[in-house]
């Protein structure tokens, strides 16, 4: 089926203690359904240590070895290249289009591993003749990453539901809790931007109405 006639994405982080299978097998249990494919992708996100491609909300972004650099709002902004021999630095990759892109942006700064995201996609279909889509679900465990430190994030659900799924998505809820906001793929990303930022120029927050001595 196509993917348009997914009715509606719903993202959810999974309770502490509560594993992937451990929602599978719930759902199993409870519902005439069965897993029908499942396939796994591990994101890995570049930046530079001040963040220089969010900040013009862009993601560098490697899959196997292909790496690809995407705008914030999921768009692509430029071909996939095979991932360059040269890294971390821009230049001494091959010529390219991504390095001709990345060379103005990034400068003479390397580019460090920011966040990492091992995603499971699974198919569910009805168990019917013939067999009827449920929907797809993607679950996800990601890391911030800094020199030396990884900070991992809460493990999180994305619920594709097709039409007629609405018991699945109130199952969803009641396990674990409310939907939570969503960025699309680079959710995890805007994640680790915000736990490891870092600029070397001072962030006062100044009211122009604030007297001299305090500011």
């Amino acid at each position: 089926m196509e993917a348009s006639a997914v009715e509606a994405r719903t993202r959810y982080t999974l309770p502490p203690g509560v594993e992937p299978d451990d929602v599978l097998h719930g759902l199993l249990e409870r519902f005439p359904v069965d897993v029908v494919r499942v396939a796994t992708q591990t994101r890995r996100y570049y930046d530079t240590f001040d963040w220089e491609l969010f900040k013009d909300a862009l993601a560098l972004c490697r899959v196997d070895e292909t790496i690809a650099l995407w705008s914030l709002d999921h768009r692509p902004v430029g071909e996939r290249t095979p991932f360059p021999v040269g890294f971390p630095f821009v230049a001494d990759w091959p010529d390219s289009l991504l390095k001709t892109q990345l060379a103005d942006l990034v400068s003479v700064r390397a580019l460090l591993e920011r966040a990492t995201v091992h995603a499971r996609h699974v198919e569910i279909s009805a168990r019917t003749n013939p067999p009827g889509p449920v929907a797809n679900l993607t679950f996800e465990n990601a890391a911030a990453h800094e020199p030396g430190l990884v900070v991992p994030f809460a493990a999180q659900v994305e619920v594709e539901a097709y039409p007629g799924a609405d018991d699945l998505r109130v199952w969803f809820e009641s396990l674990c809790g409310e939907p939570v906001e969503t960025d699309g793929p680079h959710t995890s990303l805007f994640a680790a931007r915000e736990r490891m930022a870092y600029s070397s120029k001072l962030a006062f927050d100044l009211d122009p109405q604030m007297p001299c001595v305090e500011a």
